[in-house]
């Protein structure tokens, strides 16, 4: 994993963790610097981009995608 991905990555999952923890103007903040970095970051290609079709992990992707809206992601 490339030093971008690896970014992007801590920069969203600590957006969706503070929007669901209520934090809504923190998830925020680092929700659009994860857009900044990578303008085409929707809910709709999270959503797309799932790896199994196992229950449990869908579920789990489900409050992640949650947490992605509460922090201003885009729908797209």
């Amino acid at each position: 994993m490339d030093c971008f991905v690896a970014l992007l990555l801590a920069m969203t999952g600590l957006g969706v963790t503070l929007a669901l923890c209520g934090r809504t103007a923190e998830a925020r903040s680092e929700v659009a610097a994860g857009l900044r970095l990578a303008p085409d970051l929707t809910v709709g290609r999270y959503r797309a981009d799932a790896l199994a079709c196992n229950t449990v992990y869908l579920e789990q992707r489900e409050r992640i995608l949650a947490g992605l809206r509460l922090a201003g992601a885009p729908e797209g």
